[in-house]
């Protein structure tokens, strides 16, 4: 499944993408399907056939890699149809992210244990966090 192999076709064949004896008895891996260069013979399914175009064995769409096409390389990100090259503003988002989620905390933290909430009943400290979430 996954792998067309017509007669007289070889391995070397199927690494290659092509045959000596012609274009119709060259092996190939079926759309929708992947194989690494190392173990051509081992075929897994893909989770989208578009990802997968098949032919010869290593071949992912949108410059995927992994088995199988499921990742893209180190320092690139999906972007929906390939994989580009992270920009600087995607960290500096995360680490705003990463501080305003602190920031977050340390606020919470404070506006619990200040004095009128501490002494607070549970409805009171509920009822004033929602309104405070509602009015701004």
């Amino acid at each position: 499944e996954g792998l067309t192999c017509p007669a007289l076709s070889q391995l070397k064949d199927l690494k290659r993408g092509a045959s000596d004896v012609g274009e119709q008895f060259t092996p190939k891996i079926k759309k929708g399907y992947f194989s690494t260069q190392t173990n051509p013979t081992s075929v897994f399914r893909c989770g989208s056939a578009s990802l997968c175009p098949g032919g010869t064995p290593g071949s992912c769409s949108g410059g995927l890699v992994d088995t199988p096409c499921s990742q893209c390389r180190e320092g690139e990100t999906w972007t929906g149809s390939l994989c580009e090259q992270c920009g600087a503003w995607r960290r500096v988002l995360w680490v705003v992210m990463l501080v305003c989620i602190f920031a977050f905390l340390t606020l919470a933290y404070y506006l619990a244990t200040s004095k009128v909430t501490a002494k607070a009943t549970v409805l009171f400290a509920t009822t004033a966090s929602f309104g405070m979430l509602v009015m701004s």
